[in-house]
């Protein structure tokens, strides 16, 4: 099926990661629409990804390797003519390449590809591909973790341009754990969260809470005093690390 327009569709919160899937990438796409999921993250990189997959109604995500012709077998692979975002997977050893790449990148803008975007990239390549390229990057997707003090200069600079903490939350929305910490991380604002469960009944409470955080104004203002204490909690781990401040 393709999809030949560039109407936006709305941000997802969550976002269906397809990585070292393997042979259970189209079992467990199935599960995941089923549940309505509607955003998908895949990428032409076999060690990690099954790429291939279809329709019209999704929010479709993949990535470029630095590989001969891997973008327009992403199109092939996808069954799609228009995809709505496009990241540079990896910074190339030399950064002068990235910006070639980010250049052939822009030529599929607006007519094949809705927006561009990075991963894994440090916040000094995100600003050096930002300040040259023409098309800006609208989105960064990096691992959340203490080792990179959880990217605050990352964060901070996409925002600027457009524990028992966690088991008290958890019993207070009565939801796992692992979900409590998905409502924080989107309570820091201007995140999004790459789910790649392989559970279906999981998949559908990462949706349900979600979309009720998402919709309960009430819920979200209860939370924020949870989220600033999180916030500071991610300080304090950057600091032991001798990491700046978020």
């Amino acid at each position: 099926m393709a999809n030949t327009t560039a109407t936006p569709h709305p941000r997802s919160l969550l976002i269906f990661g397809t990585a070292w899937k393997e042979d259970r990438t189209a079992e467990l796409i199935r599960e995941v629409l089923l549940v309505s999921f509607r955003a998908v993250d895949t990428a032409n990189y076999p060690t990690g990804y099954n790429e291939p997959l279809t329709g019209d109604d999704l929010f479709i995500q993949t990535k470029f390797t630095p590989l001969p012709g891997v973008d327009e077998q992403s199109f092939k692979h996808l069954k799609v003519d228009y995809l709505d975002a496009l990241s540079l997977h990896t910074p190339l050893k030399d950064e002068d390449d990235n910006m070639k790449a980010w250049k052939v990148f822009e030529t599929y803008v607006p007519d094949r590809v809705r927006r561009l975007g990075v991963s894994n990239f440090s916040l000094a390549q995100l600003v050096k591909v930002y300040e040259a390229a023409t098309i800006k990057p609208e989105m960064v997707q990096n691992c959340f973790y203490k080792e990179t003090c959880f990217d605050p200069g990352v964060r901070a600079f996409c925002q600027d341009k457009g524990s028992d903490l966690i088991g008290s939350v958890s019993e207070k929305l009565d939801v796992e754990k692992e979900l409590t910490f998905y409502l924080l991380i989107l309570g820091l604002g201007g995140t999004q969260v790459l789910c790649g469960t392989t559970k279906p009944d999981r998949i559908r409470r990462n949706l349900e809470a979600v979309a009720n955080w998402k919709a309960n104004q009430a819920v979200r203002d209860e939370l924020q005093p949870s989220v600033e204490a999180f916030k500071q909690m991610l300080e304090e781990l950057i600091q032991e690390g001798g990491g700046s401040k978020m």
